[in-house]
């Protein structure tokens, strides 16, 4: 039986950083080899400082084709049923729909983008 793949978010990934409660549950349901989307590494970056130390030693899944495909499929259906959510969340579900994952993360706008996900309370 295959393991459950996960992808991290931007909160989800700061929480394990922070070492919440909630963040400690995320890195035990995902164990060492959580994934990382390019967007949730830029959204580290631009916070610049020590947060950006801390995806050293961690890969990330490319933004390509495939997930930018997904991406505006996902804006599409969203917009059409009234319930957008940030451009980086959806480009996070189209990545994880690309790579049929599972997205771990504190928000709860990934349940209505039609994603797996585990939603988390901060």
């Amino acid at each position: 039986m295959s393991r459950t793949a996960f992808l991290l978010d931007t909160s989800a990934l700061i929480s394990i950083f922070e070492g919440t409660p909630t963040g400690r549950k995320i890195a035990d349901l995902a164990g060492p080899d959580f994934l990382l989307s390019e967007i949730t590494c830029y959204e580290i970056s631009r916070k610049g400082g020590s947060m950006e130390r801390l995806l050293e030693g961690y890969g990330s899944l490319p933004f390509d084709r495939e997930c930018r495909q997904n991406a505006a499929r996902i804006y599409s259906q969203a917009k059409a049923a009234g319930r957008m959510a940030s451009d980086y969340d959806i480009l996070i579900a189209g990545t994880a729909a690309a790579r049929d994952l599972v997205v771990l993360t504190l928000d709860r706008d990934f349940e209505r983008l039609g994603v797996p996900c585990k939603i988390f309370r901060r």
